[in-house]
């Protein structure tokens, strides 16, 4: 489960400032590199990295440490350097001259020593050596500039070192670079190196909120938990303190008065950020400008931070640690007396002070609550342990019906984590004990999260097949949410006319009881089913008045699941910038849960392709599913779907099918329609065109689902293509009837009486016909696509090269290539258009989508099928040409929906012709 020698983690930019100073070194040239950062961020750490990587480049490399001495030794820094060098057999003495003629001896033996090769003097902890040794750094590093000595110091900031940095920078001598915090992503990676990765579930994120990211608590944690030997890890982890920061703790408060310790106790139990009226309530007979005096040298030691807001700890590790000083029976009653103060705090705030106090059924109330706000957050972990939590306090308190709750919100969790065999003998074993009305509302979402996380219709059906006899005698608001239940599993079952009934019912529910929140729901849910089964812009019109309701109510969600649908029939009106628009409009609304957020994404990045933008279109998928990866698998196979649509029209078809093969949906559902879809257009444009027609054909089979007007014209596009003239004829009369519900079966239709004519021989019917579907399309590809068919039937080359430059516009390479292959096939010469020059190579977007994504080099390399070291060379090439610090830059750029653009120079760099898109050369 250990590993003793642990990796490098991150760093990358500071490595890469690393190399440089060494690259400077080889061709004779001197520098420095300062680097700062608080105590623990990995500073020596980062030096015997910088070390390593010395000597490798053949650089004989002095250094050592500055010592908090009380009497700090002039120059002993200095000497021992030097003292190093002499030992290395590089220097006959180490002994400087006194005065100022140690100045001019220090640089002349360092100049002779790098005659012989080049030198990397380090010194970790410079904020502890004294004026004389600063003022030699200073005139090393001024006067060496041209001799390949080379310089690494290390500080925290603050103090005469960092201002030795300072100025050492803004007067180009040194470069400089400020050591942050591990991010999550780091955290997780550096506890990948402590636990085998199926073991770490959600730890990484609880270990950085635990410790903020510095390197050395999280190190010092998880040695402590691992050493703890108990079989729940996340809790070790969670409640463990390490002896060295009680230690720590201990000797920071030896020095203070006592008083602080006291002031210290009661900072541990209130409520971040910590008020100073409450201490001043709790703290009695202490006069406040005494408490001020206390706050301010606990800041001083580094224990806490007094900001605008309030009193923070710095790491929750220290505030555990301060609060395991108290006896259990003193932490209770300063408890009890804390609840007094802060009645009016957030439930978060007051859960564990409850505990704390014996208030047990208070205390369950509490996390229930919290539990349900991590559950709608897509926490599925963390809520089920706060559910579990409530679980126990009801008991102990005798609460059966906040119990029963707590039981029922477990489920949902485990299917919110994918657990879905826990969750469902935990369902069973539950529902016998559940009275109706409470049975009806546990079944009605029980459902919902079947479908949701488990991507389990069925076992959604067989749920609301439970709950038909309890919806037969219900009233009120748990009838109006069963009703919805139903109308929504209906509708992803492709059952949509059956589905409006139930919504209709649930919007009038909502109105009697005056429930404006309900109404809207019921609204959203009605508009979806009355979109799919009547026509969408009938579904269209509703769904507006529910987002109008919504935003005026100020209800975010249900206006952001307004924007969804809104944007979801806008391409099937064929209105794909309406689409965008609906999409970051419901992307704008805060406090999205992460569910929706990764289906909004999506949506706009099907926009963006619709539109021509592949590239924003990549973007926004691939950020999708890093948002959805944090729901779960059902959520991200949904949106995986669109990111291998859009690796398909870029001409990505290898990684179009990796993506495509894990997912799975259940057969018949929507979801697996869409799925079939894309595989099949995949097939098509791989040239496998049986395939490709089979796969149209199933995936056409669902009902009342507008996607399936997509598969009817490519049954009628690759039918025709393949001779199967009365299967291809069959789809094209389906999609004429389907035009007055689904618009965009208007265009496909007139689409695919094109393919038909051609396949009759009608080359001049059938360039009419795709010139006109063409005019009414509303996505770039199909617009590109009907464009060089019109050309081709007819052997008109300004529409083949129309078609062709939209292909290369779009970076739609593979078919850019056939196109070009098609026309010269028919007598026509297409000149080289280049597609779009982008700052990256195709290679360096794959890996720079993937690290978006979280996925560390290790998994990076498994999916590309190359070492980590070209990973890591990869990522450190896209950092220095983007500009970037770190991976996180290159997350939080697509997180945004934004990809490096292209340029619009079509300079050529030829360094880079291997991985450079030439449509010719594909």
């Amino acid at each position: 489960m250990t590993s003793s020698a642990l990796p490098f983690v991150g760093r990358q930019a500071e490595l890469r400032e690393v190399r440089q100073l060494l690259h400077r070194l080889a061709r004779g040239r001197g520098g420095a590199l300062v680097i700062l950062g608080e105590a623990g961020v990995g500073k020596t750490r980062l030096l015997a990295e910088a070390r390593v990587l010395a000597g490798r480049a053949h650089v004989v490399v002095a250094g050592t440490v500055a010592l908090p001495l009380a009497t700090r030794l002039p120059r002993d820094v200095i000497g021992e350097l030097l003292e190093a060098l002499r030992s290395a057999g590089r220097l006959r003495s180490a002994r400087l001259p006194a005065g100022t003629a140690a100045f001019r001896a220090l640089a002349g033996r360092l100049a002779q020593c790098a005659a012989e090769g080049p030198l990397c003097l380090i010194v970790d902890d410079a904020h502890w050596a004294d004026r004389a040794t600063i003022d030699l750094l200073h005139y090393g590093v001024a006067r060496l500039v041209d001799v390949p000595v080379g310089w690494l110091l290390a500080a925290r900031p603050g103090g005469a070192a960092a201002r030795l940095g300072h100025d050492l920078v803004s007067r180009g001598l040194a470069r400089g670079c400020e050591l942050h915090p591990f991010s999550v992503a780091e955290t997780t990676r550096l506890l990948d190196a402590h636990l085998r990765r199926e073991d770490r579930g959600g730890l990484g994120s609880m270990l950085h909120q635990r410790t903020g990211g510095n390197p050395l608590l999280l190190t010092e944690v998880i040695r402590a938990g691992l050493a703890t030997g108990q079989r729940s890890l996340m809790d070790d982890l969670e409640r463990v303190v390490p002896g060295s920061v009680r230690d720590w703790l201990a000797a920071r408060l030896a020095v203070l008065p006592d008083g602080d310790a006291d002031v210290l106790a009661w900072l541990a139990l209130l409520p971040e950020p910590v008020q100073l009226g409450w201490l001043t309530s709790l703290a009695q007979p202490v006069p406040e400008s005494q408490l001020r005096a206390s706050l301010t040298r606990l800041t001083a030691e580094r224990i806490v931070a007094d900001g605008a807001d309030g009193v923070r700890f710095r790491h929750a590790l220290i505030r555990d640690a301060a609060t395991g000083r108290l006896s259990s029976g003193e932490h209770r009653r300063r408890c009890a007396a804390a609840l007094d103060v802060v009645d009016q705090a957030p439930a978060w705030a007051r859960a564990s002070l409850l505990e704390a106090a014996g208030r047990d059924g208070e205390a369950a109330a509490c996390y229930l609550h919290l539990a349900d706000e991590a559950l709608n957050r897509g926490g599925g972990r963390d809520a089920e342990r706060l559910y579990q939590r409530a679980e126990t306090l009801a008991r102990q308190a005798g609460q059966a019906a906040t119990r029963l709750d707590a039981t029922g919100g477990r489920v949902l969790a485990m299917l919110q984590d994918g657990r879905k065999e826990q969750a469902v003998f935990l369902a069973d074993q539950l529902r016998p004990d559940l009275a109706p009305v409470r049975g009806l509302t546990f079944l009605t979402q029980y459902a919902l999260a079947l479908y949701d996380h488990a991507s389990d219709l069925d076992a959604a059906e067989r749920a609301l097949g439970l709950a038909a006899g309890p919806i037969a005698h219900a009233t009120g608001r748990p009838l109006a949410e069963a009703l919805l239940a139903r109308a929504f599993v209906l509708t992803m079952a492709g059952r949509s006319a059956d589905a409006v009934p139930d919504a209709e019912r649930a919007v009038q529910v909502a109105r009697e009881l005056h429930d404006p929140a309900l109404e809207i729901r019921a609204l959203n849910r009605l508009g979806l089913a009355i979109g799919q089964a009547v026509a969408a812009h009938a579904g269209m019109d509703i769904l507006r008045q529910a987002f109008s309701l919504a935003e005026a109510a100020g209800l975010a969600t249900e206006a952001a699941l307004a924007c969804l649908n809104l944007s979801y029939f806008a391409t099937i009106c064929c209105a794909a910038e309406a689409m965008r628009d609906w999409a970051t409009r419901g992307l704008a609304v805060p406090g999205l849960s992460a569910n929706l957020e990764a289906i909004l994404r999506s949506n706009a990045g099907d926009a963006l392709m619709a539109l021509g933008d592949l590239n924003g279109a990549l973007a926004y998928h691939v950020s999708a599913r890093a948002v959805a990866g944090a729901v779960g698998p059902p959520a991200e196979n949904r949106v995986a779907v669109s990111h291998a649509l859009v690796l398909t029209l870029r001409g990505d078809l290898v990684q179009a099918r990796r993506t495509l093969a894990p997912l799975k949906f259940v057969p018949g559902s929507m979801d697996d329609s869409r799925a079939l879809d894309v595989l099949a257009f995949t097939d098509e444009e791989d040239g496998k065109l049986a395939a490709a027609l089979a796969g149209y054909r199933s995936a056409a089979g669902v009902q009342d689902n507008p996607n399936s007007a997509w598969s009817l014209a490519g049954v009628a596009r690759t039918g025709s293509q393949l001779g199967e003239l009365t299967t291809a004829a069959t789809a094209a009369e389906q999609l004429g009837r389907l035009a007055e519900r689904w618009p965009a079966a208007g265009w496909l239709s007139v689409a695919s009486e094109g393919w038909l004519a051609l396949a009759d021989a009608k080359r001049e019917r059938a360039a009419e016909l795709f010139t006109a579907a063409a005019a009414t399309s509303s996505e770039a590809f199909e617009r590109a696509r009907l464009t060089v068919a019109a050309g081709l039937a007819i052997g008109d080359r300004r529409q083949i090269e129309r078609g062709y430059d939209a292909y290369a516009r779009m970076g739609a390479a593979l078919a850019a290539q056939r196109t070009r292959a098609a026309a010269w096939q028919s007598g026509v010469r297409l000149r080289a258009v280049p597609l779009l020059r982008e700052p990256l190579t195709r290679r360096e977007l794959e890996v720079a989508l993937l690290v978006a994504a979280g996925k560390t080099n290790a998994e990076i390399a498994s999916e590309l099928f190359v070492s980590n070291r070209t990973v890591e060379h990869h990522v450190e090439h896209i950092i220095a040409k983007l500009g970037y610090r770190s991976r996180v830059d290159i997350a939080a750029q697509v997180a945004a929906g934004r990809l490096p653009a292209a340029d619009p120079s079509g300079r050529h760099n030829p360094e880079h012709d291997d991985d450079a898109l030439h449509p010719q050369r594909r």
